[in-house]
């Protein structure tokens, strides 16, 4: 299946360099930018579960893990 790849906006690029600065420094996000990564992210989501369905692969790793023990 082809993938769509889309160039980020300048917003974005700013959010994404927020994100890994609050990552890596611990420095608050400005709620305006953690509002609209929140929204990014909620609509990722849902196109990943109407694409390809909920995924519970944590439980399998997990199992996985568990048994190599």
């Amino acid at each position: 299946m082809p993938t769509k790849e889309n160039a980020l906006t300048t917003v974005e690029a700013a959010d994404a360099q927020a994100v890994i600065e609050h990552a890596m420094t611990g420095k608050l996000l400005d709620p305006e930018t953690a509002q609209r990564v929140r929204e990014r992210s909620e609509r990722a989501t849902e196109t990943l579960r109407k694409n390809r369905g909920t995924l519970n692969i944590a439980v399998d790793l997990v199992r996985e893990v568990r048994d190599q023990e």
